[in-house]
């Protein structure tokens, strides 16, 4: 069978061996994911674009949070903490999501802001990580819109399991030593563990002692490379889980909480000053936080299976910014719970899954102006029917949402197919709706920062839209099996309605201290996104060592459809579109990189490991007008134009851009195992010290070196040896 070409690219992995398209029970392609249908699927059966970050590349890269495991995700970037797959999210500061992101099959974004809590995310517990790539709203909800990461913790196994680390780091001084704003090196220190054990007699049908418990925590301080931009945390976390010896029935509590204290960094001196907080001032935020997650799973003898799941988050933000007054502060309440039922019909050939969602959140807090409560209710239902070589979907969902009261409503469907074409070759084209509910805080905040104001619109209205994808995936192995991989080629559209932007304009009487000026969210004209992925991943292993690669290209192209559309109209009555908004001339998308490359790849042994990896993302083409003129060239003017007239100044923005343009990322980690407990391990991020602006006013980290201790013990019992995979698996 003829195999594109595109496919031999695996060839740096397999050496002298003759490649050739395996069986369709390859080991990556049967690797088993939470799949569209919220259940566990094998990849090759998924009728959507989907990536799998596996356990080795989550144990073996450093990382600080989650957005950091993250980076290395083919189509995946991470802008200033929010989350693009596929450019379909671009930037806004600070609130709202167009990725959907679950922990064990439950939605962490907050109930004020929408955003994902990256430092939250309990990260020494995780397996693997799971992105799919299109609209989930039918059965994820709201804010799944541009997709969906899944991150699975580790099961309970039979025995005991410990393990603890101690992680050093420094970040090193920049290029350009102006940049430098503290006489000595920032540096950061952080430790996390996790104990996990099962007790009581064997269960029947799982084989798993009756109780489950695993304890784990997570502190970590960290300088920051940048002025007023540190970060102290420090979270503790159980799960329990019970299964009954004969009952087909499973319960389970999880729970974490965590104490912090963070810089904010929004804005740069100037592009000289880089690392240096506007006006060295800063704003500093004590968050508390604390979850309990109870849930129950039960089938009956008939075969159905019911699920349900809860979630209580409180939270608790107060922040310090030089004044007496706590104007930022905080304290939001959520609620959220599922009930899922899920049965098999006409022996393998039918699933049929449905559920109802209520959440609910409220808020007491002058930055939203008061007491503001949420209540968020939806029905779906899907069902995935395969006969011979066919794999069909069909999905729908109906939605609605109150934030005070606003009330929107809205039902979104989904489909899509798989067709296996024969040896491990697997073609599928699939299209879905999606939405996403305005935030809290789009629509009610009200604030200022270095006299540039936040201002509320409560005539705010859902973004929705639809995504279209074609895909073609190819398993590779050789004869003997040593080589196993995959490679994916998609081709996806995605079109939004009424996308929510942040908007610079007058909102606002013009008094002190911002004169009624700032940004305001605002439903701007449709806009499309059309583009290509290719992804490889595979693993060619050898009598000394495993070679393991995760790679793939990404390119979009985002137009704004009607760029002379007026969508709003400021105080002084001018009329804003999305062509008057811009820096750039044409209608391409704010925000947007048009090309990212994401490849890792990693040789191990049993002793030791080395690994690179290499990042690319394009600069943007264009972004806010307001970045560029007054008033924001009057808080930060170009050092090169003398200009004193306000109006007239240039900002240094551009300049930063044109100064700062080296997008090529490199990575370098290694490890040794001391033995069986202890392993030691060092990574470089940012090797060759590259300067890269992401979003305005945000340079990028310089090098950083940091280093590891890990230690681990493993105990099992004789009757279930070998159960649990070890830490590198």
């Amino acid at each position: 069978m003829k195999k594109p070409l595109l496919l031999y690219t695996l060839l740096l992995l397999a050496g002298p061996s003759l490649l050739k398209a395996q069986d369709a029970d390859s080991g990556y392609l049967d690797a088993v994911i939470i799949n569209t249908d919220r259940e566990a699927a094998k990849l090759k059966e998924t009728v959507v674009s989907m990536s799998i970050i596996k356990p080795y590349l989550v144990q073996n890269r450093l990382s600080r949070n989650a957005a950091e495991v993250l980076a290395q995700a083919p189509g995946v970037s991470v802008t200033d903490g929010q989350i693009n797959i596929r450019n379909g999210s671009g930037w806004s500061y600070g609130v709202g999501s167009r990725v959907t992101v679950t922990y064990d099959d439950i939605p962490l974004l907050n109930g004020d802001d929408g955003a994902v809590p990256f430092d939250y995310l309990p990260i020494e517990n995780l397996s693997s990580v799971e992105i799919i790539k299109s609209a989930g709203s039918v059965l994820y909800g709201s804010s799944a819109l541009n997709g969906v990461i899944n991150l699975r913790s580790a099961p309970l196994q039979n025995g005991e399991y410990f393990q603890a680390s101690l992680t050093a780091g420094q970040y090193q001084i920049p290029d350009l030593y102006q940049l430098r704003w503290s006489e000595k090196l920032p540096s950061f220190l952080g430790s996390q563990g996790y104990y996990s054990t099962r007790m009581g007699s064997v269960t029947t049908k799982d084989k798993l002692r009756q109780h489950g418990l695993a304890l784990m925590w997570n502190s970590l301080s960290d300088d920051g490379f940048r002025l007023n931009d540190h970060n102290r945390r420090a979270r503790m976390g159980f799960q329990y889980e019970y299964i009954p010896k004969v009952a087909p029935l499973k319960f389970s509590l999880a729970g974490q909480a965590q104490t912090s204290q963070r810089g904010s960094f929004l804005l740069w001196e100037s592009y000289d000053k880089a690392y240096t907080t506007l006006d060295s001032g800063f704003l500093t935020s004590y968050n508390t936080r604390f979850n309990l997650d109870p849930r129950l799973e039960y089938t009956s003898r008939s075969g159905w299976n019911h699920k349900f799941i809860n979630r209580l988050l409180s939270l608790q933000y107060e922040s310090d910014n030089g004044d007496s007054l706590y104007e930022l502060s905080t304290h939001t309440r959520q609620w959220y719970g599922e009930y899922k039922v899920r049965k098999r019909f006409f022996g393998e050939h039918m699933v049929f899954s449905a559920g109802a969602v209520m959440q609910l959140a409220g808020t007491d807090s002058k930055l939203y102006e008061g007491v503001r409560s949420s209540a968020n209710r939806g029905i779906y239902s899907q069902i995935n029917y395969r006969t011979g070589p066919w794999i069909a979907e069909l999905g729908g969902r109906y939605e609605y949402y109150r934030l005070n009261q606003a009330e929107y409503q809205r039902p979104v469907f989904r489909a899509g197919v798989n067709r296996s074409l024969g040896e491990a070759t697997f073609l599928r084209a699939s299209a879905g709706q999606g939405f996403r509910l305005p935030s809290m805080a789009e629509m009610f905040t009200r604030t200022n920062f270095s006299s540039i104001g936040v201002f509320p619109n409560t005539d705010l209205v859902p973004e929705y839209g639809w995504n279209a994808e074609l895909g073609l995936k190819q398993g590779l192995a050789n004869s003997n099996q040593s080589l196993r991989g995959y490679a994916d080629l998609s081709l996806f559209t995605m079109t939004l309605i009424d996308m929510m932007e942040f908007t610079f304009g007058q909102w606002d009487v013009p008094l002190p201290p911002t004169f009624g000026a700032g940004f305001r969210s605002q439903n701007v004209a449709p806009v499309r996104l059309n583009g290509a992925e290719l992804e490889l991943a595979g693993e060619r292993r050898g009598a000394q060592g495993t070679w393991r690669l995760l790679g793939g290209y990404t390119y979009t192209d985002g137009r704004c459809l009607y760029p002379d559309s007026v969508f709003a109209i400021d105080k002084p009555g001018r009329k804003l579109t999305y062509a008057n908004t811009r820096t750039d001339s044409s209608d391409v998308l704010k925000y947007r990189s048009r090309h990212m490359v994401r490849f890792d790849l990693q040789y191990q042994t049993k002793t030791w490991m080395l690994g690179g990896s290499v990042r690319y993302q394009s600069r943007f083409e264009n972004y806010d007008l307001a970045f560029t003129q007054f008033p924001m060239n009057q808080i930060i003017p170009s050092p090169n134009d003398p200009n004193p007239v306000p109006f007239l100044r240039s900002s240094d923005i551009p300049d930063g851009y044109a100064r700062y343009n080296q997008p090529w990322t490199f990575d370098v980690r290694a490890s040794y195992q001391a033995g069986r407990n202890f392993k030691l391990q060092v990574q470089v991020s940012n090797l060759s010290n590259n300067l890269f602006m992401g979003r305005p006013c945000d340079l990028r980290p310089p090098r950083t070196v940091q280093a590891q201790v890990l230690y681990r013990l493993e105990k099992k019992p004789a009757a279930v040896k070998g159960e649990r995979p070890l830490v590198d698996e």
